[in-house]
């Protein structure tokens, strides 16, 4: 699955919860989460704070970055991928 992020929206953490966010626009106006836990890897979040938009990457596995019915009336989500999800950023769009 391919996105376009146009937009960082919110980039946080939560100490309680022990875990990191990284909530974005995609050029389609969805709004996706990349998110992991707190002083984990979250390559996926490293990758894309250093990247100028817009962006476009390819998902590796779309069908485990589905919102949990909680996640689209809380936070609008279209996509949520965990720090697991492989991502691959197109360096030549």
């Amino acid at each position: 699955m391919e996105l376009c992020i146009t937009e960082i929206v919110d980039d946080g953490y939560s100490i309680d919860k022990e875990v990191v966010w990284l909530k974005c626009r995609t050029s389609s106006n969805n709004m996706v989460a990349f998110w992991g836990e707190l002083g984990g890897p979250n390559r996926n979040i490293g990758s894309l704070r250093h990247q100028q938009l817009p962006v476009y990457l390819e998902i590796s596995a779309p069908k485990d970055c589905i919102p949990t019915p909680w996640e689209k009336s809380e936070f609008n989500l279209s996509l949520s991928v965990p720090s697991n999800v492989g991502i691959y950023i197109d360096p030549e769009r």
